[in-house]
């Protein structure tokens, strides 16, 4: 099957380079087929909350949860086939899948609309392919934004300066048919303490997927990382939420008036070092209760959305090379 991308979305170029960029939709936002406008922004948070955790059951990167559409956060729309006249949302994954994967379910959505699932990952079928593309890049918003999220193919999605470039791989796991971009993260760093991750061989040991809201870690990593809080915490658990939500480690800073202060996670990439914004680090699930978007996997590590907030990530495939940049607001182009 051939995909087009839409005519009308916006091209992208600097001078001898070519590419695109279109925006990435989140779900529940106001340009989603699926806006439910009675719903408030933490119930919002909240369904992206369950939508990861219902990703990773019964454990990360499971075939039911891969291919299943309704997990995941992001959207765009594309044309099939060069028909105009049939508008269709696709939710997006940087998987690579098999040829012949289910993209369902699907959804219909107006007059001759619907939804599926379109790869962005380093296989033949996928839509990097299609584009005859190697290079692309993205830089999230946070949830409770107004902003659409921004995506670039090809040389647009360059970035110039990068903060952090680190080895890319595309690894398949063991007992998985779908092929992932992976990274080595070395050790996370809270305050003082340093927190080491375990390696995987000559691969690396994070998978990065953009379409799941929570990030997967190893228990002993995630323990080291609540402990690491609790000592630099001077708010009260919310133990009530955690076991409403499925979270792990919540404050209640509603007396504080929602002043909330913690030290952020530091990211170590062979000596190299990313400071998460804690903005993506902890998200407000309900008024005055910040809760850590980090949750225990006993399977692959995995990145999610909400810690990729506000950062411009390239995947080149030619160099295999992730880079990275800080970008406050995402509206500002690196590129």
């Amino acid at each position: 099957m051939i995909i087009f991308l839409l005519f009308s979305l916006l091209l992208l170029t600097r001078p001898g380079e070519s590419g695109l960029g279109l925006d990435l939709i989140q779900r529940d936002s106001a340009s989603s087929p699926f806006y439910d406008g009675s719903l408030s922004s933490f119930q919002c948070i909240q369904n992206a909350i369950q939508r990861s955790l219902l990703f990773a059951a019964p454990s990360p990167l499971n075939p039911a949860s891969t291919t299943n559409s309704s997990l995941k956060d992001y959207m765009m729309t594309i044309t099939v086939n060069n028909s105009l006249s049939a508008l269709t949302w696709f939710t997006v994954d940087t998987a690579g899948f098999p040829a012949g994967a289910p993209c369902g379910p699907c959804y219909p959505y107006g007059t001759s609309s619907s939804t599926g699932l379109v790869s962005l990952g380093n296989a033949s079928n996928s839509l990097l392919s299609s584009l005859n593309m190697t290079t692309f890049a993205y830089c999230l918003q946070s949830l409770d934004s107004q902003a659409n999220s921004q995506i670039y193919f090809g040389d647009v999605g360059n970035i110039l300066l990068p903060l952090i470039s680190t080895p890319l791989y595309t690894a398949i796991p063991p007992g998985q048919e779908n092929s992932y971009y992976c990274i080595n993260l070395d050790s996370i760093g809270i305050g003082k303490e340093t927190i080491s991750l375990p390696r995987s061989g000559a691969g690396g040991n994070l998978i990065i997927e953009p379409s799941t809201f929570l990030t997967y870690l190893p228990p002993d990593t995630v323990d080291a990382i609540i402990e690491c809080f609790e000592t630099f915490n001077l708010y009260p658990r919310a133990y009530d939420v955690e076991e409403e939500t499925g979270l792990l480690l919540c404050f209640d800073v509603l007396l504080s008036g929602d002043y909330f202060e913690v030290p952020p996670i530091v990211w170590n990439f062979d000596g190299v070092l990313l400071t998460l914004p804690i903005k993506g680090t902890f998200v407000e699930v309900q008024q005055g209760v910040q809760c850590l978007t980090i949750v225990k996997t006993s399977g692959y590590a995995i990145w999610g959305s909400a810690l990729q907030a506000y950062l411009n990530i390239e995947y080149d495939l030619k160099k295999n090379l992730c880079n990275i940049q800080l970008n406050d607001n995402c509206l500002s182009s690196p590129y």
